[in-house]
């Protein structure tokens, strides 16, 4: 028998660079080539094949299963799949399960999320067997789609413009106030900043920020929404009692996820977090008392954080970190105020989506530096402007 193995193939990239593949290894869930399989029985390449239904363990696992039956000794069994999400180049994941050689057997994965990382609630993906025997036969199974569901939770959808919310708790009229929430946030971006969704969006939302935490796998103990830009699918934890926290959190996600859409690269560079967090502020609507507050205490006493510190990790301190997303929003708001509007915005995300580092692409549209936006942007604000 083998050790499963998982291999990820970026196979666009390795045929024309001609790389290595890396492989992973595999999680302890593969089968042991024992017991029967119900499912889609079919004949492909003189194989006789059963498709086991991927059963879902949200936000744990999902298993493959698969009973194979030949004229001759099955001798290799590999489940290939590819998630539904947006990239550069097409990665297609191959698993080599356990099974025992023979001319029936069956094999088994289990793709164990904790030692590979959590999938979204609703991630589709396409999947497919390969086989081959001692006389050496191959063949193929026709490619099935699955969906990585949250089963424990009785669903109900309501569609927006260019995105489908699902819900659980609350009724018609709560879903309906996030729904034009996000509504607004994603018109607003498309008016001032010329952003607009790649694809159709999904938005899950649970009914806490504890249940939403129990669909994550490893979260931090404050996330409260996420924004899984290649998958186009959104995650908040909302409570009818924390609604209007979540109207805001709605239209600050599904900024995130547009503007990550609309800047993905194949060059490794990222957005400043000022900016990135800066577009999502902006989206909320005008900046709550409660920030404003912040930054005109924060202008008074001439502790304004710089532009280059902005474009790292926030503070984790919980004041420090409220100044700098309240700093984030008002760099966005002078850069469209005074900067050219929208169609600067558009040409500044354009060009880091073309590889240029967010320095050089400042330079290249707008003429400042760093350093040159801070001071303009400080004096700005000095002059009354918060």
């Amino acid at each position: 028998m083998r050790k499963a193995l998982l291999v990820l193939m970026v196979v666009a990239l390795l045929a024309v660079l001609g790389l290595p593949l890396s492989c992973l290894p595999n999680d302890d869930g593969g089968g042991d080539g024992t017991g029967a399989v119900e499912g889609e029985t079919i004949q492909t390449g003189g194989f006789t094949v059963t498709l086991g239904t991927p059963e879902v363990d949200f936000p744990e696992s999902m298993e493959f299963r698969v009973q194979v039956e030949g004229g001759a000794e099955v001798t290799g069994i590999s489940l290939q799949y590819r998630m539904d999400r947006m990239g550069i180049f097409p990665v297609t994941s191959v698993v080599f399960p356990d099974f025992t050689p023979g001319v029936k057997t069956t094999a088994a994965w289990t793709w164990d999320m904790e030692q590979t990382g959590g999938l979204p609630p609703g991630a589709d993906l396409t999947y497919w067997w390969s086989i081959e025997d001692s006389a050496g036969h191959r063949a193929d199974t026709p490619a099935r789609t699955a969906s990585f569901d949250d089963g424990r939770h009785e669903w109900r959808k309501l569609d927006g413009s260019g995105f489908t919310l699902y819900w659980y708790k609350g009724d018609d009229g709560f879903a309906g106030q996030l729904v034009d929430a996000g509504e607004e946030a994603l018109e607003l971006l498309a008016q001032d900043i010329g952003a607009a969704p790649e694809r159709a969006i999904e938005v899950y939302i649970y009914g806490s920020t504890g249940e939403l935490q129990g669909s994550l796998i490893y979260p931090d103990e404050w996330t409260g929404g996420v924004a899984f830009t290649e998958y186009s699918i959104v995650a908040l934890g909302i409570s009818s009692g924390d609604l209007e926290w979540g109207l805001g959190a709605m239209a600050h996600e599904m900024a995130h996820l547009v503007v990550h859409q609309v800047t993905m690269n194949g060059y490794g560079v990222a957005l400043p977090t000022w900016l990135d967090e800066g577009l999502a502020m902006y989206a909320e609507g005008p900046l709550a008392s409660s920030f404003a507050t912040v930054l005109s205490s924060a202008v008074r006493q001439d502790r304004l954080d710089s532009v280059q510190s902005l474009s790292s990790s926030f503070p984790a301190a919980t004041e420090a970190a409220y100044l700098a997303y309240a700093e984030s929003y008002s760099l966005v708001d002078y850069l469209l105020e005074r900067h050219g509007g929208q169609e600067r915005m558009v040409a500044y995300l354009s060009a880091i989506q073309g590889g240029s580092g967010y320095e050089e692409a400042l330079q290249a549209v707008y003429g400042l530096t760093p350093a040159g936006l801070d001071a303009q942007w400080k004096s700005y604000l000095a002059a009354g402007s918060v």
